[in-house]
């Protein structure tokens, strides 16, 4: 499962007025606002480490960093701190707190967030194993963009008999009439 990428300064590099592209000074320059506690610089310090955009790639370091940009509501370092959970990448793997750093994404209408969500429910074979949540997930995650999501719902859909998907479409109405509240 891949990251939300960096809003990356080359999209901004029509306003830039010529001025040459440099990872070392963002870097520099994201630090300093980072420890501002300014959560969009924390965020992409995050990408950066996650990444290895002008630092040498360590996982750690990212987590450190969408840890902070997370705890100020950043939907996509929430999203990205499960990627990192759920991989076990810079941070012990740990199923459950993916699925927490995922939750909130998700609640932040994070598309891939709630995909990952339910590839987590239908694939795991263990105690987080819920189908129907999983398809709950697929309905939301497609109705907000995820590219997977409609072709992913034939696979869980072939788990689940009639009046579970029935019912997953409900929880899936249910979630997001609800603004994210309920959606368990």
């Amino acid at each position: 499962m891949a990251s939300i990428a960096l809003k990356r300064p080359e999209r901004n590099r029509d306003r830039s007025k010529g001025v040459p592209l440099s990872y070392v000074k963002a870097i520099r320059l994201y630090h300093l606002a980072a420890e501002q506690d300014i959560s969009d610089a924390q965020y992409n310090l995050g990408v950066m480490y996650n990444d290895g955009i002008g630092v040498e790639q360590d996982y750690a370091e990212a987590a450190k960093w969408y840890l902070l940009a997370a705890n100020k509501g950043d939907g996509a370092a929430m999203f990205n701190l499960g990627v990192l959970y759920d991989t076990g990448s810079g941070v012990a793997k740990n199923r459950s707190e993916a699925i927490k750093w995922y939750r909130w994404a998700a609640g932040n209408m994070i598309a891939e967030a709630q995909f990952n969500l339910s590839v987590i429910y239908s694939e795991d074979n263990g105690e987080f194993e819920n189908q129907t949540l999983a398809m709950m997930w697929l309905i939301v995650a497609t109705q907000n963009g995820a590219e997977l999501g409609s072709a992913y719902q034939k696979i869980v859909s072939a788990k689940l008999t009639v009046a579970e998907i029935s019912k997953a479409q409900a929880m899936a109405s249910e979630c997001l009439s609800s603004g994210y509240a309920n959606c368990d």
